[in-house]
């Protein structure tokens, strides 16, 4: 019983652990995915926006996530 209750608290605590440094060294942002011309010649342009409060400490940041923003035409 103390083996799965000290089992309980290592993976408990590696998860807080983990989720914390990943707060703090992840950021976020934005991409658009648009045709490079109006034929099909399956090139695509990649636009990609960071907020402004994501900017502060971006140098810092090791990763980057990106997530879709859909665009209104």
């Amino acid at each position: 019983m103390m083996t799965l209750l000290i089992f309980t608290i290592g993976i408990t605590l590696g998860w807080v652990l983990s989720s914390l440094h990943s707060i703090k060294h992840t950021s976020n942002g934005y991409f658009t995915i648009e045709p490079y011309d109006e034929e099909e010649t399956g090139f695509y342009r990649v636009n990609m926006r960071i907020p402004i409060e994501e900017q502060t400490d971006l140098i810092h940041k090791e990763r980057l996530i990106l997530y879709r923003e859909y665009s209104q035409k």
